[in-house]
């Protein structure tokens, strides 16, 4: 029993290590999907915010055309994955809810979610280099800009809130 306990705690810990948000739809995702991801949607550019800011940026009907194509294609091909690591993962829930578990086909299960969460996080790079090339090196320039503007307003704003506390206006030191 307490084997049973061990290994089922063991796997639950492994699972959730292994666990990405696979919300590509999702535009605060950058921040669940590890590093790297969070690293190429910094230095690339997030679909929703060129969609958000197209016209400052200066994006012609056509490029917002293929922005969206290359956007659905990407939404198409990730709700396909993320079921079909979904339904892996409950087919080793159950295998795991087993009184013997078959270590070798935990360990295999475990490695080709790992390997379909992986295949996942290269096609959302695939997917932000792509929508790259749709954009002008003016257009990315601005861009650019803009981050650096929305950062500077972040940052702000938390400063503007911190120094105004639960207590009043009383600034911190």
């Amino acid at each position: 029993m307490v084997k049973k306990v061990i290994g089922a705690t063991l796997i639950l810990v492994i699972l959730v290590v292994f666990n990405v948000n696979l919300d590509a739809m999702n535009r605060r995702g950058n921040q669940r999907m590890g590093y790297g991801i969070w690293m190429a949607e910094k230095n690339l550019f997030p679909v929703y915010l060129l969609l958000k800011f197209k016209d400052e940026i200066g994006l012609i009907d056509v490029q917002v055309e293929n922005i969206e194509k290359i956007r659905l294609k990407h939404q198409e091909l990730a709700i396909k994955q993320s079921s079909k690591i979904k339904l892996r993962e409950l087919k080793l829930g159950t295998l795991l809810k087993n009184d013997t578990v078959n270590r070798s086909a935990m360990e295999k299960m475990i490695r080709e979610i790992g390997m379909m969460k992986t295949d996942l996080a290269i096609q959302r790079i695939h997917f932000m280099l792509d929508v790259k090339k749709v954009l002008s090196e003016e257009q990315i320039q601005k861009i650019e800009n803009l981050k650096k503007e929305m950062r500077i307003r972040r940052f702000q704003r938390w400063d503007r809130r911190r120094d105004s506390g639960p207590q009043g206006n009383r600034k911190f030191s």
